[in-house]
């Protein structure tokens, strides 16, 4: 697991334009729970791998929204249409009523965040999770302070250890 994380990590450096030894001037930190929590909009995606090969997957839908609950339940809204989908926790769990919540997410470390899956009752997806601690352009895409970036994992299948899959968000409550 040791390994795993490590090349998790050297490769979100790589995707933000920094090195090991330029740690101290990054503008992200890893995530925690504390910052999870709360609701959050899909506003970009870094163009390259998952995208190009993936045009049609929900992943890329325009407009995607995701509640992180103290709880550690996740809920989620995805539309082919370009909308608002600006949404309080609470607001969002009531789209769900009575629904069971079986999408889970928990920290490995900080900034290493898993989703479960209640039925398959195994990993769903490994995520790396970052937070903007400075507006800068990352990739040709603007990010601001407060921002989340989240990066689907390498799998064996992933090319040259390429993330298949990366998200900016910004927090709505």
């Amino acid at each position: 697991m040791g390994k795993i994380i490590f090349q998790i990590a050297f490769a979100l450096c790589l995707i933000t334009g920094q090195s090991h030894a330029q740690e101290s001037n990054l503008k992200t930190k890893p995530a925690s729970k504390e910052d999870m929590v709360g609701t959050w909009q899909v506003v970009a995606f870094m163009p390259g791998s998952f995208g190009e090969e993936n045009a049609d997957s929900d992943l890329l839908a325009p407009s995607q929204v995701f509640g992180f609950y103290e709880d550690e339940h996740v809920r989620s809204l995805v539309s082919d249409e370009k909308k608002d989908l600006s949404y309080t926790l609470d607001d969002l769990e009531s789209r769900f009523g009575s629904r069971p919540q079986k999408i889970h997410y928990h920290f490995i470390e900080p900034g290493l965040l898993a989703i479960t899956i209640d039925e398959k009752r195994e990993l769903g997806t490994l995520w790396q999770t970052h937070i903007v601690t400075d507006t800068h352009q990352m990739g040709g895409l603007e990010t601001r302070k407060g921002d989340l970036i989240m990066g689907m994992t390498p799998t064996k299948d992933s090319p040259n250890d390429a993330f298949r899959y990366i998200r900016i968000m910004q927090k709505v409550q």
